[in-house]
């Protein structure tokens, strides 16, 4: 069982980069996590804890405990988590992606596809694309309102019913942690507004390298709803039918219902070297 937690810190392109490691089988390849924007590598912490397997939870730049850094793309972030798989020697690793986290596990898979043994992906997506009007609406209030006051007023409203006690605390928690206003926004700005993993997708489709793929997504998303997680399997090489829907769960499974998430990616992953 991954019980014990460390910290770890690495030079990446962007300066340095912070991440969780559990420890676990050495025999298998480790679990690579990948977070939902403004979030941190923390937000797995609940369902990554009683997996078999090594786990490795990475702070992308501008999140978590890693510096700031300036390009916050999906292919920035994956830059981020593969300087953590290089520190670490992890030669193949199963990848899980939360909501952008989508879009990040398929730039990393694009740059080192040999590395890649699968892809979860929990209430995530290839790209948002959030209307200008919309974004403006939304850092308005932020800056308005500060990070830690903006998500405790709307944090929440992306959680589903069946969501842990304290869900939306911890996502406020997660948020703010030593981020400015400037840098959540600078975040939401890339990646709901500008940020496009399809075309890579495709190219990963057409070129027969993409690995074995699950969708998992909450029926009450808000974010990226059921509909658009059927797009995503398909645009990934799977059916739309494949993928899951949890009942009562909103935009954050990981944080909502970790024992669910575990459950699934322990099932998924046992026959998997």
């Amino acid at each position: 069982m991954t019980t014990d937690v460390v910290r770890g810190h690495v030079r990446g392109p962007a300066g340095e980069v912070s991440y969780l490691e559990w420890t676990g089988d050495e025999g298998l390849a480790p679990v690579l996590c990948l977070h939902p924007v403004n979030t941190a590598a923390g937000i797995w912490s609940d369902s990554v804890g009683s997996l078999s397997r090594r786990v490795i939870a990475v702070d992308y730049r501008g999140h978590g405990r890693s510096a700031e850094g300036e390009q916050r793309y999906p292919s920035d972030f994956a830059a981020d988590a593969r300087a953590v798989a290089d520190h670490l020697g992890l030669d193949r690793v199963h990848l899980l992606g939360g909501s952008i986290g989508g879009a990040v596990s398929v730039e990393f898979t694009a740059a080192a596809p040999e590395r890649v043994a699968s892809i979860g992906l929990f209430g995530a997506t290839l790209h948002l694309g959030v209307g200008a009007a919309d974004l403006a609406e939304m850092t308005a209030a932020l800056r308005e309102l500060g990070v830690r006051e903006w998500f405790d007023r709307h944090g929440g409203e992306i959680l589903g019913p069946q969501a842990a006690p304290g869900s939306a605390e911890r996502l406020t928690q997660f948020a703010a942690e030593a981020r400015s206003v400037e840098t959540v926004v600078a975040n939401i700005e890339t990646t709901f507004g500008r940020a496009d993993a399809r075309p890579v997708a495709e190219g990963l489709r057409a070129a027969g390298v993409l690995p074995p793929v699950t969708v998992v997504v909450g029926a009450a998303d808000p974010t990226c709803p059921p509909a658009m997680a059927r797009d995503m399997a398909e645009a990934l090489g799977t059916t739309a039918a494949a993928v899951r829907v949890l009942d009562g769960v909103g935009h954050l499974p990981m944080l909502e219902v970790p024992h669910r998430v575990a459950a699934i990616v322990e099932s998924t992953l046992v026959d998997l070297p």
